[in-house]
């Protein structure tokens, strides 16, 4: 994949997906001021936790059902910009850059899976957009551990309500049980679950539940990035409140 995407780059040189700088797909000024997911985070949710423990107060109170999440930057600024540009204006070789991102994100949390999943769009989405974003990001990182692919063990099998206008409780309700696994590719298995942004967490968790009841031995979930939030200001991570385990 890097070959291919680095010929395609000399062929057509790309421009910055926030600022149109040519010869970069994100320029260095657009990442310098672009905020990123570190320091301390607790090693299940992944939310920055500001103190010596390794696990925040919530997760050590009541485990969620994914065991670990993380998320490359926060959703905002160039950031914001560059998924959009994936998502909305075709820029495909996004999803391979953003895919190279995540690779020390996992590396460093030591998480062993033995296939990687995108979450799936609503089929009415996915006509309409041609493309799955998280697939473009889930596919070229699945390479890069020499793992399976696969989008079809899990799949979206009601339309839901766009998310972005809805409060938390209204995201977990829209998407409970929207999602179903097959367990004829997922039973026995540790699952990497991929998506471009969590904002609540409400998909991932509800994607989580269903390949965990098709039999998933376990679920990590990955984004690009996360809505910025922090437990002491009632971020949207609601699973313990909710009862979703």
């Amino acid at each position: 994949d890097r070959f291919l995407w680095t010929a395609i780059d000399w062929v057509f040189p790309p421009e910055c997906a926030c600022c149109q700088k040519p010869n970069h797909i994100i320029c260095p000024n657009c990442l310098d001021s672009s905020k990123f997911v570190g320091g301390n985070v607790c090693r299940v949710c992944g939310i920055p936790i500001n103190s010596p423990s390794t696990i925040c107060q919530e997760c050590n109170s009541s485990l969620p059902v994914f065991a670990g999440m993380r998320s490359w930057a926060i959703y905002e600024g160039p950031i914001r910009e560059a998924i959009h540009s994936l998502k909305y204006k075709n820029n495909i070789p996004l999803g391979y850059y953003f895919s190279q991102k995540l690779v020390p994100l996992i590396l460093e949390a030591g998480w062993n899976f033995d296939v990687v999943v995108p979450v799936p769009l609503n089929p009415s989405r996915l006509r309409s957009r041609g493309f799955n974003q998280s697939t473009l990001i889930a596919r070229p990182l699945a390479h890069q551990f020499n793992l399976p692919f696969d989008n079809k063990s899990l799949s979206r099998i009601r339309d839901t309500s766009p998310q972005v206008d809805l409060s938390a409780n209204e995201r977990f309700l829209n998407v409970e049980g929207a999602f179903l696994g097959n367990p004829a590719n997922i039973k026995g298995k540790g699952v990497l679950i991929i998506d471009d942004v969590i904002t609540t967490g409400a998909t991932m968790i509800n994607c989580t539940k269903a390949l965990l009841e098709s039999g998933a031995t376990k679920v990590f979930c990955l984004s690009v990035a996360r809505v910025n939030c922090s437990r002491s200001v009632s971020c949207g991570f609601q699973f313990a409140r909710l009862n979703l385990r």
